[in-house]
């Protein structure tokens, strides 16, 4: 965990976080869950959680930044896989944060009877 705690940000050079350790702890830990579940293992292990100081933005920071642009959505759901890409149009056209997003099961999302439209249930975090 350590090491990927300390890999780089790929897409910001001087950032201080990269961006896909809480993600990488978060995964591991809801399958460490899910074993404990299926009787693989007594109890979940312990699991080293990356600590973080809080964020501060610089003076070049505008409010602007905080909010993806369409143009910048597109670009990241070009950029992602294909299974990933429902995710990124949650995430921007749907306002779901990251953990709804990925709480989504198939029987969230109801369709009307052509199929034209639907309606999304975020029942879970």
């Amino acid at each position: 965990m350590i090491k990927l705690v300390a890999m780089p940000s790929v897409l910001k050079e001087d950032a201080r976080h990269n961006g896909i350790a809480d993600d990488a702890v978060d995964v591991l830990k809801r399958i460490l869950r899910a074993a404990v579940r299926d009787g693989m293992f007594a109890k979940v292990p312990d699991v080293l959680t990356p600590t973080w100081s809080s964020v501060r933005h610089d003076d070049a920071h505008t409010p602007e930044d905080d909010v993806a642009t369409p143009t910048q959505a597109d670009a990241l759901y070009a950029a992602v896989l294909e299974q990933w890409r429902i995710a990124v149009l949650f995430a921007a056209w749907c306002r779901l944060r990251r953990r709804e997003v990925l709480g989504l099961q198939r029987h969230d999302i109801v369709w009307n009877s052509n199929q034209s439209a639907a309606i999304l249930h975020v029942r879970r975090q």
